[in-house]
């Protein structure tokens, strides 16, 4: 499992990111980002599992990574979790039509951050799951096919 934090706070990476690692398991691999385009590059070469997002950054802002990172992945697979000061409801409302999952202001108030991490997350594995089962089922079509059709040309070569 992949986490990827991007916020040009440092201190807001490490609070996110010690929040995070109390939710998952060991072994999770969490990145961190303070250059939002970094972060970009990042997800662009390794799919998350989960990205948490700062609204107000340099060089691009989370409402313009998050569409950037939706053009390589679609809205469900993976979740994005946009986290600001900002309190507006347009911005909310723009992340969310941008395609982030949920949002959180700042201060990051655990009680609320805990539950839906962990949601973001378990809705991330049920997917992983149900495309793990779709590709079983494609290849079990697959071979399932070959060996009605190798029957059938039996069938007509024995009618012949």
């Amino acid at each position: 499992m992949a986490i990827a934090i991007v916020d040009d706070t440092p201190l807001n990476l490490t609070l996110i990111q010690a929040l995070v690692r109390k939710l998952t398991p060991p072994g999770t691999e969490i990145v961190t980002f303070s250059q939002p385009l970094e972060g970009l590059q990042w997800c662009g070469s390794n799919e998350p599992d989960l990205l948490i997002v700062d609204y107000m950054m340099p060089d691009i802002n989370g409402i313009d990574f998050i569409r950037t990172l939706r053009k390589l992945y679609p809205a469900d697979s993976v979740p994005i979790l946009m986290v600001t000061a900002a309190h507006e409801k347009e911005v909310r409302y723009e992340s969310l039509g941008a395609g982030a999952n949920d949002f959180l202001t700042k201060p990051i108030d655990r009680n609320e951050f805990d539950p839906r991490v962990r949601t973001m997350l378990s809705l991330r594995e049920s997917h992983k799951r149900l495309r793990s089962w779709n590709d079983d089922l494609r290849e079990a079509v697959i071979r399932k096919t070959a060996d009605i059709l190798a029957r059938e040309q039996e069938t007509v070569m024995r009618l012949a």
